[in-house]
């Protein structure tokens, strides 16, 4: 179990703090009156979590608006016809056309297979930023500050 206030495992205390009944950890004890200690059970011995592989990431190709014009243009299609087509909005097309907003993966997959071009290259490590993600267990010392006396 972990800490109610703090998010800590280790040995819990019972305390009172601020009326409210909470399993807290030594450190987070002082801000409250302790009741009792919590029977601790048995440790199960916890294996690691794998390690989840990295998800390509992809970028957008640079002149992606001219290349989906380009080609739409060659197939002797309109924006309007083109967006029917892939069921998107004509506006949508126009944008992506002019460079104004960037496809995101899904859509530019869709215009990658209704063209046959190439819009989506495998980003270098070196750009894909990764962050590492705090315990998924929210606590309430997460939502409040706590005062010191």
């Amino acid at each position: 179990m972990n800490c109610e206030l703090c998010g800590a495992s280790g040995d819990l205390f019972k305390a009172l703090i601020e009326n409210s009944q909470l399993n807290v950890c030594e450190k987070c004890s002082r801000f409250g009156k302790v009741i009792g200690r919590l029977a601790t059970a048995e440790k199960k011995e916890e294996r690691p979590a794998p390690i989840p592989k990295p998800e390509k990431t992809f970028t957008i190709t640079e002149g992606f608006g001219n290349s989906i014009r380009k080609k739409r243009e060659h197939m002797g299609l309109s924006q309007k016809e083109f967006a029917k087509k892939i069921s998107e909005k004509e506006s949508i097309i126009h944008k992506i056309e002019v460079e104004a907003i960037e496809p995101n993966l899904e859509l530019a997959k869709k215009l990658e297979k209704a063209l046959g071009i190439q819009l989506l290259e495998e980003a270098n490590e070196e750009e894909a930023h990764f962050s590492k993600q705090k315990s998924q267990e929210l606590t309430f010392g997460d939502l409040v500050k706590v005062k010191k006396r």
